[in-house]
């Protein structure tokens, strides 16, 4: 085994920390990129002075403000900083201050962001393209390949999520807009009198889909691909979803009905269908009246018509339907509690014939045959009404080989076709 005791070591330093001011200001904003930065300078008095920069001389720039306190947009714009001047996005950014951090006062700036990057790595996101010590607290940004300013609103959210992450590292909520400014490395920040200077980073710049969806993969939410996924399955649902009245609806019908039917019994519910009957009712109850209101209901239809059943089988009754609608845990047939009765199941529990059905107009309460036929009724006259004919009418313009006039005109079906003589006959038919 080699001994390496005597051997001596350099400290590696990250190429950020050699980062010139002029390097800074290119790396930021390239001389090709879209829009332009603002540089603000502070005097020691803290009057500001901004100046719209052209790519060209920003480098210039931050080597000029150097011994003084001066800022710089991490965004473009077109003219003066602002968000209704906005012309592109480059950056999502951090601003950690040690006053929000626990026992934070103090802290060395070199362990900070060794928190900082380390968290990052933790929690797979990509190390900041550039993380600076700015006199009292720490600047990171991740620089994104440019966004125009209709993705704002994309942007926004994975700042905010972005900041919550390290919100235990001090990061402000506050510092979540485009027109932002951080301070200059080289540059004096006059509150504390120490040096801006660049502590670590990668200097590289990342696809702001992929940095986006890192952030909400981290902060344990759906990325833009799962979401698009999500929406596009209930667009598949709600394609396939049954047409057709909804529960209420169908069961409001079905009370009408149990009241036709009752008139038509003479006012009270025959013997032998009275408990099915009121039972049916207390069931459409639990789907059209307040769970409070069902007993009282109950009663008073049981008072009304069905006489003859005892005080403890109607108590049963509306007992019943009220524990139906407790059991409801959500929506679908499946997961409600409630009873869901078809309508020709209820015509077979009460005996209902399709032609009494039919008498009495019933909306909903008919066997299944019944249903076929008013659909195929409904969908007839819908035909109709837009033009379609009988197939009896199409048949008796249509149909030559059923009346075969070539016979009766001494000639064969093919020369009977190809004289033409159908078109002529046709014409003539039509008034």
């Amino acid at each position: 085994m080699e001994n390496y005791a005597n051997q001596k070591f350099t400290n590696a330093v990250p190429a950020a920390r050699t980062l010139s001011p002029a390097d800074y200001a290119r790396l930021l904003h390239p001389k090709d990129a879209i829009g332009k930065p603002t540089i603000m300078v502070s005097d020691a008095q803290g009057t500001l002075t901004s100046k719209v920069c052209d790519l060209a001389i920003v480098p210039f720039m931050a080597e000029v403000c150097l011994d003084t306190t001066a800022y710089l947009t991490l965004n473009r714009f077109h003219g003066p900083r602002g968000e209704e001047r906005l012309a592109a996005l480059n950056a999502l950014y951090l601003d950690l201050d040690n006053a929000r951090l626990a026992n934070g006062f103090g802290i060395n700036p070199s362990i900070w962001s060794l928190l900082v990057t380390s968290y990052a790595e933790s929690i797979g996101l990509p190390q900041p393209s550039t993380l600076t010590f700015t006199g009292r607290g720490l600047a990171a940004v991740w620089l994104i390949t440019p966004i125009p300013p209709a993705a704002r609103k994309r942007w926004q959210a994975a700042l905010k999520a972005l900041i919550d992450l390290f919100r235990h590292l001090g990061a402000d909520p506050s510092c979540s807009d485009a027109s932002r400014v951080f301070r200059l490395p080289g540059t004096i920040n006059f509150k504390s009198g120490k040096e801006v200077s660049v502590l670590d980073g990668t200097l590289q710049r990342y696809s702001f889909d992929a940095l986006e969806d890192t952030i909400y993969r981290a902060s344990g939410r759906p990325v833009r691909a799962a979401l698009k996924q999500q929406k596009s399955r209930k667009q598949k649902a709600q394609k396939k979803a049954p047409a057709g009245l909804s529960p209420a609806a169908r069961f409001r019908a079905i009370k009408r009905d149990l009241d036709r039917l009752c008139v038509a019994w003479g006012g009270t519910v025959p013997s032998g269908r009275r408990n099915s009957w009121l039972h049916i009712y207390a069931t459409a109850l639990t789907h059209t009246a307040e769970i409070s209101e069902i007993e009282k209901q109950v009663n008073h239809l049981a008072a009304l018509a069905t006489p003859g059943l005892t005080p403890s089988e109607i108590r049963a009754i509306a007992g019943f339907a009220v524990k139906q609608v407790e059991a409801a845990q959500g929506r679908g047939v499946m997961a409600d509690g409630r009873y869901h009765y078809a309508g020709a199941r209820i015509a077979e529990i009460l005996d209902v014939t399709d032609a009494l059905a039919q008498q009495l107009c019933l909306e909903q309460v008919f066997s299944t045959e019944e249903r076929k036929r008013r659909k195929a009724t409904t969908e007839k006259k819908r035909r109709r009404l837009q033009g379609a004919t009988s197939r009896k009418d199409w048949l008796s313009k249509n149909n030559k080989c059923h009346v075969k006039p070539w016979n009766k005109m001494g000639i064969s079906k093919a020369t009977f076709y190809r004289r033409g003589f159908h078109i002529s006959q046709s014409v003539q038919a039509d008034p």
